[in-house]
């Protein structure tokens, strides 16, 4: 089963909780094109099959998490090997290691239907993870968990560009500053409009301006991709990856083929429109 990336049209920071998360106000828009596999099949323990190396595969892994925490709500045995097909870079700011977890739950609902609330499950994952469980433009409140469904059907052409370095989520949060004033009401009636140039001078990410401070490559690659006729470009949430809106398909692949002729082997590139 597919697990889809995502991105944040708009991400603004709110007051932080007293718990350390920090409130936020955010638009999140699935990215269909860009996906990691998820198969489950039983076995005589649970664990974990990857074919990146870098990916965790014991209980550090989110998924290996929604697996035991089914088990236990359902009353079951974790019998189970869960392979990962990986797309979605790490650590990149797409969702997805929370969107992998969601269709973990999901593939054990339909196996064990009605024995425990995967909701509720996905909720104490993450602040993301619930949003892969219907993942459609959204409104995401609280710290991104409260999701209301926009009821919005646009597809945006987008180029995500991946620098191949993870941010630390922690980090964006601590150190974030903000310098958008542009409004969740303004940018909401602007998505609504449907009017892509628009929608991409609107864009906002609080977390962005402490990143490109400290990451100088992260301003580069948004520059260059201004240089291809870009109509807006932000990072995604805590980082790394950068995304760029474009009028159409064919502005995409040229933009792809030049970020990726400068960059050689330093970034990933993946169209969605």
């Amino acid at each position: 089963m597919r697990a889809i990336a995502k991105i944040n049209l708009f991400l603004e920071i709110k007051n932080k909780r007293n718990d350390g998360y920090h409130e936020i106000k955010t638009v999140f828009y699935p990215l269909f094109d860009l996906y990691d596999d998820i198969e489950i099949e039983s076995y005589d323990f649970l664990t974990i099959e990857t074919d990146h190396s870098d990916l965790p595969i014991n209980q550090n892994n989110i998924c290996w998490k929604a697996a035991q925490y089914f088990a236990s709500e359902a009353a079951i045995e974790p019998r189970w090997k869960i392979k990962i097909k990986k797309r979605i870079p790490i650590s990149a700011g797409l969702g997805g290691g929370s969107s992998d977890a969601a269709i973990v739950l999901k593939i054990l609902d339909n196996l064990y239907p009605g024995r425990c609330e995967i909701l509720k499950i996905a909720k104490s994952l993450g602040a993301d993870v619930n949003y892969f469980l219907n993942p459609v433009i959204s409104l995401g409140e609280g710290i991104g968990e409260n999701l209301s469904n926009l009821n919005i059907n646009l597809k945006i052409p987008l180029l995500i560009v991946n620098p191949l370095f993870p941010v630390s989520s922690a980090w964006a949060y601590k150190n974030y500053f903000s310098n958008s004033s542009v409004s969740l009401d303004s940018f909401l009636n602007t998505l609504k409009s449907g009017d892509i140039a628009n929608i991409a001078k609107n864009i906002r990410n609080d977390l962005a301006p402490a990143l490109y401070k400290k990451f100088p490559f992260l301003e580069m690659i948004k520059e260059s991709l201004f240089q291809t006729s870009a109509l807006g470009v932000e990072i995604s949430g805590s980082g790394s990856s950068l995304f760029a809106i474009y009028k159409s398909r064919d502005d995409l692949i040229r933009a792809k083929q030049k970020i990726e002729s400068l960059y050689e082997n330093s970034v990933l590139c993946f169209i969605s429109c």
